[in-house]
């Protein structure tokens, strides 16, 4: 893929560059986590260029403020989702299968997943139609 595209909050490093994958969809992902985790974005800047150069280069402090409250497990989900290293970033397969969200009925994630697509805007919603697309529906688990 190339070009860029998407709402700036949530644009993957290598999306400035030009030349990207379909982890994208993971970092978008994490970023809305964050969003939902915090209440903040996890980047942040007074123009687009520094919003740009925020989601390049400022490293997040999982220790203090905020991060107090948050698991451990969501730390770390939220590490591995935002990492800059693509060819370390978490493929979707990897964040459902770590973290056991397969454990939970199709129906329910397909739920929480549709209201989740619905209230967020249409620069956003390409990372969770990836994410629809590719749920497996047999069987009733995830």
């Amino acid at each position: 893929m190339s070009g860029i595209a998407g709402s700036p909050a949530y644009v993957a490093p290598e999306v400035l560059s030009g030349s990207y994958s379909e982890k994208v969809d993971i970092w978008g992902a994490g970023v809305l986590l964050h969003v939902l985790l915090l209440g903040s974005l996890p980047f942040q800047g007074d123009s687009l260029d520094a919003v740009f150069e925020s989601i390049k280069t400022v490293e997040l402090d999982f220790s203090s403020g905020p991060w107090e409250s948050i698991s451990g497990l969501g730390k770390d989900l939220i590490r591995q989702m935002l990492n800059r290293d693509v060819s370390s970033r978490m493929t979707a397969d990897e964040v459902l299968s770590k973290f056991k969200i397969r454990r939970v009925s199709c129906l329910a994630l397909l739920s929480v997943l549709i209201i989740m697509y619905l209230l967020t805007n249409a620069y956003f919603r390409s990372p969770m139609g990836t994410v629809l697309h590719g749920m497996p529906l047999e069987g009733g688990n995830c």
